[in-house]
């Protein structure tokens, strides 16, 4: 693509595109959804769930439908997430950065790999999505850290 001079941006999206078409194969819960929104954001999503219709369409009639109605599934699910603003990045988190300083974090990659550790626990279980639940929990993965970085 760089031969036909496509700009870097839509370099990318074309390889994000090609990497993660298959991406709802691995499930349509809405935690493996917010996973690949994490990793895609909304548009690419999007984009990728057009790709997948394309492709089934393209594909034998084996089992047509029933791919379309998992697409459909997906897409729904995706739709809801949206819509009520369910944390699938960082900056959906009820915590940011400034918390975490507060609470003893030091501006460093400790800090950033503990606010991606309690994003996992929020995908997982988005009830846990409260300034003063995950500052328990920030608290907790910074002693454990601690602890663990003296042994």
């Amino acid at each position: 693509m760089e031969k036909y001079r496509f700009d870097n941006n839509t370099i990318n999206n074309v390889f994000m595109l090609v990497m993660n078409h298959d991406c709802f194969v691995l499930g349509t819960s809405k935690k493996a959804i917010k996973r690949v929104l994490n990793k895609l954001g909304i548009e690419l999503t999007n984009k990728v769930i057009a790709m997948r219709k394309c492709d089934i369409m393209a594909q034998s009639q084996y089992m047509r439908e029933e791919k379309l109605a998992e697409l459909e599934e997906v897409k729904n699910k995706l739709e809801e997430i949206i819509l009520e603003n369910e944390a699938f990045k960082i900056s959906d988190l009820s915590i940011n950065g400034n918390d975490m300083l507060s609470l003893g974090y030091k501006p460093n990659k400790e800090l950033g790999n503990a606010l991606s550790t309690i994003l996992e626990l929020v995908i997982d279980d988005p009830t846990l999505n409260t300034k003063n639940q995950l500052q328990q929990i920030a608290s907790k993965l910074l002693t454990d850290s601690t602890i663990c970085g003296k042994l």
